[in-house]
């Protein structure tokens, strides 16, 4: 099967998995009972607010065709447990090979209290480099 296909039928079986995993749309805020709140890159270094029980999405950029991709540095995972992670092109964006994909981090609120997630875009076999990128969020879970 060509590239072109295999391309194809990857980003198609996406397009009907995601969303529907997510439950959410990319750079969709949440709306409704409040439980679930999406953050991107322009909520670096915020606060937000997080129910028991609700979701954090953490949305963020990257091009994973140059070997960066996104990493959890710290985070509580007694009070927010990583619950899934997934890759998909941007939207609006043609779709090319090494081209820009959002990454989605699914945190689950488990218990009360105050977390602070660190995400860093960096080269995994990098180890003693800077990351490319930082992300910080202060999530306080009623």
């Amino acid at each position: 099967m060509s590239l072109f296909f295999r391309s194809f039928y990857r980003l198609l079986g996406m397009a009907l998995v995601v969303p529907f995993f997510l439950g959410i749309s990319h750079g969709q805020r949440a709306t409704g009972s409040g439980n679930d709140v999406v953050v991107t890159e322009k909520d670096n270094n915020s606060s937000i607010e997080l129910k028991k029980g609700g979701v954090l999405l953490v949305q963020l950029e990257h091009n994973p065709g140059t070997g960066y991709s996104w990493q959890v540095a710290r985070n509580n995972k007694k009070l927010l447990k990583l619950a899934g992670q997934t890759s998909v092109p941007v939207a609006g964006e043609k779709v090319t090979m090494g081209g820009s994909e959002v990454e989605t981090f699914r945190f689950q609120a488990i218990k009360s209290g105050t977390d602070v997630i660190e995400l860093q875009c960096k080269r995994a076999w990098e180890k003693k480099k800077e990351p490319l990128k930082n992300f910080l969020i202060t999530v306080k879970i009623k």
